[in-house]
């Protein structure tokens, strides 16, 4: 979904002057193949942006949380099912509003104006564009964020993953 998001964001930058895409995650992550080929175009969509879109390349756990403390919205478009998305979860600790696609487990704790935004299906780039400018005309986007943030301190604490996954273990091991 990069792409679609970047191709949204070269076209928001006509509408919306004060705007900066920052881009985390490794443009050379495959050398070889499908997704080579696809990253590449990654990269030449980021370069035709310019300036006004930062690739910040692959970052260590222990660096995410200087990225997530620049942004005003983290956008999380997966074109592919996923059991769980850390980045989310990361983001809405950090007190940042997220918005996401539906597919997988991401729309399990992210809800639609309750705890962040979804990305409308199909997804295109329009559709991007529409979606990222809702979430940032909400007023009640600040108070989402917050939301988000006491559901992931009280739903995914290690204390909290681990007693439900001792539950979970007696409940089918323990009879």
């Amino acid at each position: 979904g990069i792409l679609l998001l970047l191709q949204a964001f070269k076209k928001l930058r006509t509408l919306r002057s004060n705007i900066k895409l920052v881009v985390v995650g490794d443009p050379y992550a495959s050398r070889k193949g499908e997704k080579a080929e696809y990253q590449k175009k990654v990269l030449d969509a980021a370069k035709e942006i310019g300036t006004d879109c930062i690739m910040a390349g692959g970052q260590s756990p222990d660096q995410m949380h200087n990225f997530y403390h620049i942004a005003d919205l983290v956008i999380v478009p997966s074109q592919v099912e996923e059991a769980f998305c850390m980045v989310a979860v990361e983001a809405m600790a950090a007190g940042k509003a997220v918005l996401a696609s539906k597919k997988g487990g991401i729309s399990e704790f992210v809800l639609d104006g309750i705890t962040g935004y979804h990305l409308a299906e199909p997804m295109s780039s329009d559709s991007i564009i529409n979606d990222i400018n809702r979430a940032l005309a909400d007023k009640e986007r600040h108070q989402i964020a917050e939301k988000a943030k006491s559901l992931v301190f009280s739903k995914y604490s290690w204390e909290n993953v681990a007693q439900r996954f001792e539950e979970q273990m007696k409940s089918w091991f323990d009879k």
